[in-house]
């Protein structure tokens, strides 16, 4: 009989905590440097400069802002007070118990100052700086709808799912799942983007206006990087009224991975420093707000792959959540993450300077840290407040996989939600958007380098087989 990763979970923890000390995937930070491997540092591999994604209006506005710079009368001079000050906005009008929001202010500045330091294309910087400003204005308009707006405790979510782990496991189709489930409620793109007013109905989220313009927004983005929505969409499907993952709420307060591969020292101890508490209040009074408009009948269904790093402030902040953990052979994980920010970040870059083997080294850097929390937190954690899922497991039958996350969890699994999943599965088989291949050998890295950083964690959540020998993947 094969085990599954579910009859792991009151034994794995242990196991896994125990192996990670002395690793290079353990629970110190310091202790999480991967190898060189066999790319040497002096041999960068770069991105070809026939692939760059800049247009001719990219370029001829970048010639345009550097010429006008000289001038003084930049148009898109990049502003890291303004962030500052918009931070400080936040912070003086924040929900009260989010408690000292200073981090708030620190986390923006600290990233400010990171962009403005970058030598990346002038019109990047700039959708960058836009972008950014309208995250933290959300916040802002966010924080003043609830200070104007009565909200009673019982608003506050009652239930709620957290879809986490290492990311490239399958946790997009877990969510999109669950959220058929009309029992349950995820985040759709634009009501992060535009969260107020909030939703009143399920159904009158299918023809609101905030859909159009975070349409327009992407239109823009894509005059200005041509072809940029269909690569990133081989790695992840994104559009205004898709579900999606909580990472643009987190953004909106300063915490921000999309630099991780080139970030200075001081900001990547602020993402790594797992007291996060404020950040998981305001998700909270952001799901309050959101339930003022409609709440789900079982429960919230949230889905990132960093909350792995900030395990203890969730838990202590959602006391009554229940945790997914999303597993897969990390050298697939690996390499189809590096793909994935390829496809996202590499418009931040001039042709010749996107620096794959930095992507490569910097990826296992930041997953087999957060393996180290993950084994850390399950070790110190009822078995019954989270639930192990393994990819293959997943894929091999979605339903059923569901149904015991759904049973671990009680939460009743009805013929139509059933019904729903398996229509869902039907409109979208795998690869409906392409598929971005991608190997370890692209991003400097092989086998080896991956399973050594993550031993402890194939140790732990494969324990009956070894992992599959290909570095390919193509999700």
């Amino acid at each position: 009989m094969q085990t599954t990763t579910e009859d792991l979970c009151p034994t794995v923890a242990t196991a896994a905590l125990a192996a990670t000390k002395g690793t290079s995937s353990g629970v110190s930070y310091a202790a999480t440097t991967p190898p060189k491997g066999n790319a040497p540092e002096a041999e960068p591999l770069f991105i070809p400069a026939d692939q760059g994604p800049l247009s001719w209006l990219s370029w001829g506005l970048d010639y345009l802002s550097w010429g006008l710079s000289w001038l003084h009368m930049d148009p898109l001079a990049f502003s890291k007070s303004r962030f500052s000050t918009l931070a400080r906005e936040f912070e003086s009008i924040a929900p009260p118990e989010m408690g000292d929001c200073s981090a708030v202010v620190d986390g923006w500045e600290l990233w400010a100052a990171d962009v403005e330091r970058r030598d990346m294309p002038r019109v990047a910087k700039f959708v960058w700086q836009i972008r950014s400003q309208l995250g933290v204005c959300s916040a802002i308009e966010a924080a003043k709808y609830l200070r104007a707006t009565p909200l009673t405790p019982e608003m506050r979510p009652r239930k709620v799912l957290f879809i986490t782990g290492l990311p490239r496991t399958g946790t997009t189709l877990l969510h999109n799942l669950l959220h058929v489930d009309l029992a349950n409620r995820c985040l759709h793109t634009f009501e992060m983007v535009s969260p107020v007013p909030p939703a009143p109905s399920r159904q009158s989220m299918q023809t609101d206006p905030r859909l159009t313009r975070t349409a327009s927004s992407s239109a823009t983005l894509e005059l200005l990087f041509p072809g940029f929505r269909e690569r990133a969409n081989r790695s992840h499907f994104s559009s205004p009224e898709s579900v999606e993952e909580e990472l643009f709420i987190l953004g909106t307060l300063g915490v921000s991975f999309s630099l991780w591969m080139d970030c200075s020292p001081e900001y990547k101890q602020f993402l790594l420093d797992e007291n996060k508490d404020y950040l998981y209040h305001w998700l909270c009074s952001f799901l309050t707000m959101e339930n003022s408009g409609w709440a789900p009948t079982e429960a919230w269904v949230l889905k990132c792959p960093f909350h792995s790093l900030y395990l203890n402030s969730l838990s202590r902040v959602f006391q009554d959540a229940g945790v997914i953990f999303m597993h897969r052979d990390p050298t697939q994980v690996i390499a189809s993450w590096c793909a994935l920010v390829e496809a996202y970040t590499s418009i931040n870059w001039y042709p010749n300077t996107f620096n794959r083997a930095k992507v490569g080294r910097s990826s296992l850097e930041l997953w087999s840290h957060a393996f180290g929390k993950i084994a850390e937190w399950q070790h110190n954690t009822p078995a019954e407040k989270y639930f192990n899922l393994n990819y293959q497991e997943l894929m091999a039958d979605p339903i059923a996989a569901v149904q015991r996350i759904y049973s671990h969890f009680r939460i009743p699994f009805t013929a139509e939600s059933r019904d729903a999943m398996k229509q869902y599965l039907v409109d979208n088989p795998q690869g409906k958007h392409g598929r971005a291949a991608a190997t370890l050998e692209m991003y400097g890295l092989t086998k080896q380098d991956v399973t050594e950083s993550f031993h402890a964690y194939m140790e732990a959540f494969f324990p009956d087989s070894s992992p599959p020998t290909s570095s390919t993947s193509k999700l």
